[in-house]
């Protein structure tokens, strides 16, 4: 797909994504995987001016900022912001973290995603909400990153469904 580009440092982003998942657990995050990050994510910048993204999608039962024990408790990082922890030692690099339903089907995930990034209305699609009995129409985003596309590309980090997620979405462009 031409808003999608394979990361040549693909096991740096894996090694990276296992590491972020054991965070919440062991409440450490290693500067050599967050300087990977950096180095993988930055491989494909043609300038200092034009970094491609990180997007986040958690994954099922995931939640977003604010919405568990009033923001103390992180979906990347439990009680520790790991997206600050990052960015301090990545001068700031780009990431976003999207939150979408936690109990939705990787469609309506999928097409929450889209929107939170490009920005406007979500539209699930007209035949997709009657035949799913829902609404057709969702929340409105200004956008974390409207400039997506195909000479602005983004790089997807799922845990658990939310790389079936991003998967879905790239599949849908």
């Amino acid at each position: 797909k031409p808003w999608c580009r394979v990361v040549p440092r693909l096991p740096d982003l894996i090694r990276v994504g296992n590491e972020i998942a054991r965070t919440t657990q062991s409440k450490r995050f290693s500067t050599s995987s967050i300087r990977g990050l950096q180095s993988a994510a930055s491989d494909n910048v043609r300038n200092d001016d034009d970094r491609s993204p990180i997007i986040l999608v958690h994954g099922f039962s995931g939640w977003g900022k604010d919405e568990q024990l009033g923001g103390l408790l992180n979906y990347w990082g439990g009680m520790r912001d790991l997206i600050m922890d990052i960015q301090k030692l990545t001068d700031n690099y780009p990431i976003y973290p999207v939150f979408v339903g936690p109990f939705s089907s990787n469609w309506d995930r999928a097409i929450e995603v889209f929107w939170q990034i490009k920005g406007g209305q979500v539209d699930y699609g007209a035949l997709h909400s009657a035949r799913h009995g829902h609404e057709r129409f969702g929340r409105r985003f200004p956008g974390l990153y409207p400039a997506w596309g195909p000479d602005r590309p983004i790089h997807l980090i799922g845990h658990s469904m939310g790389g079936q997620t991003s998967r879905t979405l790239v599949q849908l462009l």
